[in-house]
Order: C-alpha cells, then sequence, then structure tokens
C-alpha cells in the first residue's frame, strides 16, 4: 500500500508538472502568436506626432528626413507584427526606466564636456566654418527664430532621431551581430554604420576637416553608446537619453551663439 501511495504520489507529481509545464507553453506561445497592442498605439502615435513635426518641416527648405525612420518603422512592423516580438526585445524595456533615464543624463552629460573640452563640439562654429554652415546640420535651425528653433530641435531629437537611430544601430543592428560574432567586432561594426551616414550627410556642405572630426566623434559616441548598452542589459533607454542629451547639447552650441552674433 504505502508503494502505491508513493507511486500514486509521483504520478501526481508528474502529471501536475507537466500540466504547468504545459500551461507555462501555451502562455508563451500565445504570448508570441497575439502581441498586446500597446506597442502598436505606440508606433501609431508615433507617426501621428512625426506627421505634425512634418507640417513644421514643410515651412522650411531642402529639408532631409532622416532615413532612420521609415527604416526604424518597417524594423518595428516586421519584428512585432511578422515576428510576434515585443519592444523589450529591441531594448525598449519599462524596468527601472527612471533609473535608466538618470544614468543617461550622466553619461550625456560627460560626453558633452568631454567633446566640448576636446575641441570635437565647436561653439559658434570655430574658425575655419560658419555657424550658418554648421546649423544646416539640425532641421529646425533656418526655419524659426530662436529660441523657437531650439526648443523644436530638441523635442525633434529626443521624440524621433535619437529613440530611432538607437533602435535601428543598438537595439536592432547591435543584437543581431552580436548573436553572430564577437563583443569587439560587433562594437567597431555597429560603430561604423552608426558613423557612415552622418559622413554622407554632411559631406556636402562642411569643410572636408570638420566632417572627418565629426566623422570621429559620431563614431566614438556610437562606441560609448553600445558599451552602455551591453553594460545595461540591453536596454536603450540610458543610450536613447544619452543620445539625445548630447545632441541637444550640440544643438545649443550652436545655435545659441548664432542668435547672439558670435
Amino acid at each position: 500500500m504505502g508503494r502505491s501511495v508513493d507511486s500514486d504520489r509521483r504520478v501526481g507529481w508528474r502529471a501536475g508538472f507537466s500540466q504547468s509545464t504545459d500551461g507555462l507553453l501555451n502562455d508563451a506561445a500565445a504570448r508570441v502568436e497575439q502581441p498586446k497592442t500597446a506597442p502598436y498605439l505606440l508606433a501609431l502615435g508615433h507617426v501621428i506626432l512625426f506627421a505634425f513635426f512634418l507640417a513644421l518641416m514643410n515651412m522650411i527648405d531642402n529639408v532631409a528626413i532622416p532615413i532612420a525612420l521609415p527604416v526604424v518603422w518597417i524594423i518595428l512592423l516586421y519584428e512585432l507584427a511578422y515576428r510576434g516580438r515585443s519592444l523589450e526585445d529591441l531594448g525598449i524595456k519599462r524596468q527601472g526606466i527612471v533609473r535608466e533615464a538618470a544614468i543617461g543624463i550622466g553619461i550625456g552629460f560627460a560626453m558633452s564636456v568631454v567633446a566640448l573640452a576636446s575641441g570635437i563640439a565647436p561653439v559658434g562654429g570655430g574658425s575655419s566654418q560658419s555657424a550658418e554652415d554648421l546649423s544646416r546640420v539640425f532641421v529646425f535651425a533656418a526655419g524659426f527664430s530662436f529660441p523657437l528653433n531650439l526648443i523644436l530641435e530638441m523635442c525633434y531629437i529626443f521624440a524621433f532621431l535619437a529613440p530611432a537611430e538607437e533602435i535601428l544601430f543598438r537595439g536592432y543592428l547591435q543584437n543581431k551581430l552580436s548573436e553572430r560574432t564577437s563583443a569587439l567586432k560587433t562594437l567597431v561594426i555597429q560603430s561604423l554604420a552608426f558613423a557612415a551616414p552622418h559622413v554622407l550627410i554632411t559631406l556636402p556642405f562642411l569643410p572636408v576637416g570638420w566632417v572627418m572630426m565629426y566623422g570621429l566623434s559620431t563614431f566614438m559616441a556610437a562606441a560609448v553608446f553600445g558599451i552602455v548598452f551591453m553594460k545595461r542589459n540591453n536596454n536603450l533607454i540610458a543610450c536613447w537619453v544619452a543620445h539625445a542629451f548630447v545632441n541637444s547639447a550640440f544643438a545649443a552650441l550652436i545655435l545659441i551663439p548664432l542668435a547672439m552674433g558670435f
């Protein structure tokens, strides 16, 4: 009788374990097959908000829309709708978001100070080129007067440019590369991929020397963002905030002296 009871217990335990495991597997399958609607609503809201910014951009001549935006929207559609992945898989995680944002502010501030101290970030256009030439890097610099142009530029950077580039180069490209090669090669490749379009968009209208310095600085910044991404357990929030902080600081260093006539 004791053996029968033990046997029954073992059978019951196994059955319960099997049932529990099956339930977990079914729940996981349901999450994959039926993604939550929140990411779609977020993506839709992002597109609608960008439409508002696009209306503002239409007031300006010769505006180039960053290619990262449509590319990222395609990636999001593919990853969310087709592969059934979540935003967290791409690095947009809600856990500890305040802490990650604070870390991002600290990193962005430190990078801005280093760039300013090293001369990588020119104030007012530097001696070899005008502030007007450098201001063409920014979308709203020429179409609106100061300080509205800086405010719009910072909103655009935080809401669109920084997150789009971080999702593309860190959340997607770096994640994919890390599955296939070493951490060092991953950092180098994603940093080169990040620096290349930045060099290409500035090459037509800025001096070659400044473009080379700008390319080097964007490569180094991408490496820093890539390291932060890895150290923060593939969480993009700190990179996003740091990236936006650096770009906004750079915009201020150009647009404020330009408005003051320096």
